[in-house]
């Protein structure tokens, strides 16, 4: 029964939809009722013909009528097909089945008194109407008037007649059958519509993907031969350069111009593959944004640390030009921004040949803006050249490149950088004048801000870092189970003035600190028996004030959130950042001096730290046997902890090459990427060895 009434409920769809399959409908329609309404002129006229065939005064009867309905008939075409057509094919069809009806019944009931030939007559018309397809609704409509207007016509008689009644009764059953067919058929056309509007989806979604592929096509041609060069040139001066160093006829001069040469070309190729690696997360939608505090004043200060013996040693000035009041501590992402600024001022003294280099710099308090300008001397650039200059792998002239070199990501990435910090940049520029950048980006200020109005006096970085390393008070409980890790932070901390308590495991962990009062606890997330998030819960039931922070070599956005909502006060990555560690011990541990340095405490030059670092590389060759029965034997658990240890440890003693593929061979292993095991697998294991062979050496 529901079946039944679901088949003669109405069905539509949402309005615009509606709109268009009626359209569509209409137009499939056309040509089919145009064909009808050639039949509908054509029989007719041969009637007529037959008329006068039979008799001169059976012509004379019918002939007048026929010329009528014929006359109707061409008004209704040319109305419905002409240039200046006014009537839709639905109008068409009703008014040319009134006039149909009215001149059939007419005809045969009234004229010739052939009154059961209405019928077949009629039909004609709802048949034509169920072939063209123009909906159920047309179809009643007709139907309707196909037996309304012999009703009516038959009324106008004095005494209705048997056969009368039969002709209405026999036109209402053609009727529903008809509108049941056109039911149907509107059914099977909805269905069709939806899937045509499907597919059509469908290749248009084809051909965006097409297009973009093409694009990446292209863009990997385009970025394939800027890497090419850009990647060959400083390679070329490296390997020609160590070759120098090694030929017997050098004197040591010679060695150190070219060891400098080498250093210099080795750290162009680190900015190329930082770019690489940036544009490969802004395609991808990944580049993550970090919104930490951030104390402006020293961030701008190794700035132009950085940047001065660039301009001193091409003889142009560069200045710092600070627009006060400022605030001391902002809200932003401090690696990004000062990315951005370095781009824009190494650029700027790049294309530099004499006069200045400014940054300048201010804060909008009622915006929460952060304002930076910086501006050179420089070559400049025409109005064509500055609106491609935010695209990749572009720079003001060709030529440029092959003088000054790069790769033309710079500022394409500062422009996405700028845009996920909630800012814009904009350019200003003259060929032979110079440059103007002027970019702002959304920077909250903390509650408790203190706003300067004067640079204060600064010490050099050399004689700050001679200063007293004993810089903080504290205890401080630190739980990891890798042996060199523990040795290399205890000695940090305990250059920095700090008593230090060791635990290997997480159980130890909670005891010492259920134990013993600290000010500070560092706290490995995977360790065995009981690891750091375990640890933590325990010591949090008794202990809810500590701070307490995590270490870990999972350095996801993702997973440092849930550390942090987990219960740890904050996060260090490991390898351990030295900044990033000395500023955790800003924040928590109180300082020896008010007068405390910005800059870290620790040289990996000492000689403390050169035989940490020789014994770690002697703990290698066991740790080289164990990678290599995990890997013969099969035991994939085993191996991705030994890669996430070696992870977590190398880039602490300087072997950063070793870090990065025993994380790309930890990730393969967690993710099942079996396709990719075997050669992430390799390239940790010759990474690994090269490191054990130096012993040797």
């Amino acid at each position: 029964m529901n079946r039944v009434v679901d088949f003669f409920r109405p069905v539509q769809f949402e309005a615009e939809k509606e709109k268009l399959f009626r359209r569509k409908l209409a137009y499939r329609a056309r040509p089919i009722v145009a064909y009808i309404y050639i039949i509908g002129g054509i029989v007719p006229l041969i009637y007529l013909a037959y008329a006068a065939s039979v008799s001169n005064e059976f012509f004379q009867t019918v002939a007048p009528a026929r010329l009528i309905y014929l006359s109707f008939w061409l008004i209704i075409c040319w109305a419905t097909f002409s240039s200046s057509a006014f009537l839709t094919i639905t109008q068409s069809l009703l008014i040319y089945t009134f006039s149909g009806s009215v001149f059939i019944t007419y005809i045969n009931s009234f004229l010739t008194q052939n009154q059961l030939f209405s019928v077949p007559s009629i039909l004609m018309f709802l048949i034509g109407i169920v072939i063209a397809q123009v909906g159920s609704r047309v179809q009643f409509l007709s139907g309707a008037i196909c037996i309304l207007v012999p009703f009516a016509m038959f009324s106008f008689r004095e005494q209705w007649v048997s056969t009368d009644v039969a002709v209405i009764v026999l036109i209402a059953i053609w009727a529903v059958i008809a509108w049941l067919a056109s039911l149907i058929l509107e059914k099977n056309n909805r269905t069709l519509f939806e899937y045509e509007e499907a597919l059509q989806k469908t290749n248009e979604q084809k051909e965006k993907l097409l297009l973009k592929e093409a694009r990446s096509n292209q863009f990997k041609s385009q970025f394939l031969a800027n890497m090419s060069h850009e990647i060959r040139t400083p390679l070329t001066s490296i390997l020609g350069y160590a070759q120098t160093y090694f030929d017997q006829g050098e004197n040591n001069h010679n060695k150190d111009s070219a060891v400098e040469t080498i250093r210099e070309n080795s750290l162009h190729l680190l900015r190329i593959v930082n770019d690489v690696l940036d544009l490969s997360k802004i395609e991808a939608g990944k580049l993550d944004i970090e919104i930490i505090n951030v104390d402006l004043m020293k961030m701008l200060t190794m700035i132009s640390r950085h940047q001065a013996p660039l301009a001193e040693k091409k003889s142009i000035e560069f200045n710092v030009d600070y627009i006060f009041p400022l605030p001391d501590v902002v809200l932003t992402d401090p690696t990004r921004l000062k990315q951005i600024l370095l781009n824009l001022i190494s650029n700027a003294i790049k294309f530099t040949k004499e006069g200045r280099v400014t940054l300048k710099i201010w804060y909008n308090k009622d915006e929460s803006k952060l304002y930076f300008d910086v501006q050179d001397t420089g070559i400049g650039m025409s109005d064509a050249a500055v609106s491609k200059l935010f695209t990749a792998f572009n720079q003001a002239d060709t030529s440029h490149s092959r003088e000054y070199g790069g790769t033309g990501l710079g500022l394409y990435i500062s422009s996405q950088l700028i845009e996920r910090l909630g800012g814009e940049i904009f350019v200003k520029s003259k060929p032979q004048q110079g440059t103007l950048f002027s970019l702002f980006i959304k920077a909250a200020v903390p509650e408790k801000v203190k706003w300067l109005n004067y640079m204060a006096n600064s010490e050099t970085t050399n004689k700050r870092m001679k200063q007293e390393t004993n810089a903080y008070t504290g205890k401080v409980l630190l739980a990891d189970d890798h042996y060199d890790n523990r040795k290399l932070i205890r000695y940090w901390l305990e250059q920095s003035g700090i008593d230090v308590v060791e635990a290997i495991n997480g159980e130890q962990a909670v005891e010492k600190a259920l134990l013993y009062d600290f000010d500070l606890v560092l706290m490995d997330i995977q360790m065995p028996l009981m690891d750091g998030t375990e640890a933590l819960k325990m010591i949090r039931a008794n202990d809810g004030i500590t701070p307490v922070i995590a270490l870990t070599a999972n350095a996801m956005k993702q997973e440092i959130d849930s550390y942090l909502q987990f219960g740890f006060n904050a996060h260090l990555a490991k390898p351990i950042d030295l900044d990033a560690f000395h500023q955790i011990l800003r924040q928590f541990l109180p300082a020896t001096s008010d007068d405390m340095d910005d800059e870290p405490l620790f040289s990996i030059d000492s000689e403390e730290f050169k035989r940490m670092s020789s014994e770690y590389q002697q703990s290698l060759v066991c740790e080289l046997e164990m990678v290599r029965h995990a890997y013969q034997s099969g035991n994939w658990e085993l191996l991705t902890k030994v890669a996430h240890r070696i992870k977590g440890s190398a880039g602490n003693f300087g072997f950063t090459q070793l870090t990065e593929s025993a994380g790309q061979l930890e990730s393969c292993l967690r993710q099942d990427k079996i396709n990719s095991r075997d050669t992430n697998y390799q390239t940790f294991l010759n990474e690994l060895q090269s490191i054990v062979d130096r012993i040797s050496v």
